[in-house]
């Protein structure tokens, strides 16, 4: 399988675009934020529950902001640990639109497609792919994750933190698999190169 391409600041801002003239806009914002924000890979979106999102943030029929969610052993892949999922403000406010125009009960899961069906992680992914063409990119649903990537690890690095860092990020068992999924600046490089 090809390596998933990286996609630039505008062209996430574009994907984001698109979801306005959508069939279900706060469904496919909550998805693309999802992969640009949290770094889920499409299967585990795809298998996300309400109970599991919201977690104790749901009381009497609204939700109350938590400060993270975890991602259980049963949608992580390898299926070995667990996964915090802390929320950003972009990505609570997509949760939260999603959730007051298509909550139906706390055991559903979280995405349903247009005939009111589960996606699975094989169609969420196929799914994804269709949009990005639609908007005339070539990406996939690991392009949202590697943009993720990349913006944890230039956050991470501002604040003094390292790459192992990014690797708890994506839940990743080692270092190596963390670099694939950080685009390189030349420019920055270029700079950093000059400076010292």
């Amino acid at each position: 399988m090809a390596a998933a391409e990286h996609i630039t600041e505008n062209e996430a801002n574009r994907m984001l675009a698109s979801t306005l003239s959508s069939n279900n806009p706060e469904r496919d914002a909550c998805i693309f934020m999802l992969g640009l924000k949290a770094g889920l890979r499409p299967g585990e979106i795809a298998l996300l529950t309400w109970d599991t999102v919201l977690d104790s943030g749901y009381k009497h029929g609204k939700i109350i902001k938590p400060k993270k969610f975890t991602l259980p052993t049963r949608i992580v892949k390898g299926k070995k640990k667990t996964r915090a999922i802390h929320f950003n403000a972009y990505l609570w406010n997509a949760l939260h639109q999603h959730f007051l125009a298509n909550f139906t009960s706390k055991k559903d899961r979280v995405f349903l497609t247009n005939k009111k069906k589960p996606f699975t992680p094989v169609n969420m992914r196929n799914w994804i792919v269709k949009k990005f063409k639609m908007v005339g990119i070539h990406g996939s649903g690991h392009s949202f994750r590697k943009k993720a990537g990349t913006d944890v690890y230039r956050e991470v690095h501002k604040h003094g933190g390292t790459i192992c860092d990014v690797k708890e990020f994506f839940g990743h068992s080692k270092v190596g698999i963390t670099e694939a999924y950080i685009a390189s600046n030349k420019r920055v490089m270029i700079q950093a190169a000059m400076s010292i």
